[in-house]
């Protein structure tokens, strides 16, 4: 998957940035969200070095220190389960091994296609539609294995891209 940005437009993007030194976050979230695979690869890492007089160390380590930035390739589609004790008396082990079976990979891998990974995390909030995965904002509760494959399918054609 390629960049949305060609190299001219990028290096126009981190110009504009120039006089603004303490908006470095700002303009790596902007380079990140034009990367068809959410991160920071090397060649933008190194662009943003050249360009701005930083050692490409000092833009990894912001990479590093600020979540919201990644220097790894992101799933378009994050596949959030809750392993919180309601949702795991309920049935979320069966969602976590429908998605592995259904997506042919591990927690915490991208598809091969780019389009899914998933991780069990704590916290979501809606343990009254246990068990539930959450994809951006959307949580999409009272899951079992047909629901579950129905969601894939449907996260595949584009259904929810306005809602997530």
């Amino acid at each position: 998957m390629g960049d949305v940005l060609t190299r001219d437009a990028k290096v126009a993007l981190i110009a504009s940035y120039a006089s603004k030194p303490e908006q470095i976050v700002n303009l790596l979230f902007r380079l990140q969200r034009t990367s068809k695979q959410h991160y920071i690869d090397q060649k933008t890492a190194q662009l943003v070095s050249d360009h701005l007089k930083i050692p490409v160390s000092g833009v990894y380590e912001l990479c590093s220190y600020y979540p919201i930035l990644n220097v790894k390739p992101q799933a378009k589609y994050m596949l959030k389960l809750c392993n919180a004790a309601p949702c795991t008396l309920v049935g979320g082990e069966m969602i976590r091994q429908t998605l592995e079976a259904v997506l042919g990979v591990p927690e915490d891998t991208v598809t091969e296609d780019g389009l899914f990974a998933y991780k069990s995390v704590g916290g979501l909030g809606a343990c009254d539609q246990a068990p539930f995965i959450k994809v951006g904002t959307k949580v999409f509760g009272h899951l079992d294995e047909t629901k579950t494959k129905q969601l894939v399918h449907d996260l595949q054609n584009g259904h929810y891209d306005h809602e997530i």
